[in-house]
């Protein structure tokens, strides 16, 4: 099994890793189990991964997805002008025994990967198309 079939299950968002007043970062991840706001189209992913940018750059956080919420219909009322974009509440976070370090493409907006990738991956660089 594999190949061009593979479903990408697993969206992975850059954070600046160290917004704490702000709705980005992982203190916000932290604070509630969640990370917005992203526009997902009709793409629903079921597991969400966190790039953190430097100093850090790597990916550390990884989670499931219990539900995905319009950011002007979610449980934490925080939205400001995020029309159309959406609110990733999340099962479970668990912060990677084995972090996957970033590679040479940089990562400026959210992508999709297979859960086959990530459990592989050597570098970010292995996520990719």
């Amino acid at each position: 099994m594999g190949g061009e079939n593979e479903v990408e299950e697993i969206v992975v968002v850059p954070s600046k890793g160290y917004a704490p007043s702000t709705h980005v970062g992982t203190s916000f991840l932290d604070k509630y189990k969640a990370w917005g706001y992203i526009n997902l189209g009709n793409t629903l992913p079921k597991f969400l991964a966190v790039y953190e940018s430097a100093p850090v750059q790597q990916i550390r956080y990884f989670g499931k997805i219990k539900e995905i919420h319009p950011a002007e219909d979610n449980p934490i009322k925080i939205s400001q002008n995020n029309t159309g974009k959406h609110l990733i509440e999340l099962e479970y976070v668990i912060e990677l025994a084995h972090p996957i370090p970033f590679g040479n493409v940089k990562i400026r907006h959210f992508f999709y990967t297979t859960l086959k990738k990530f459990l592989t991956a050597q570098s970010t660089d292995d996520l990719r198309p």
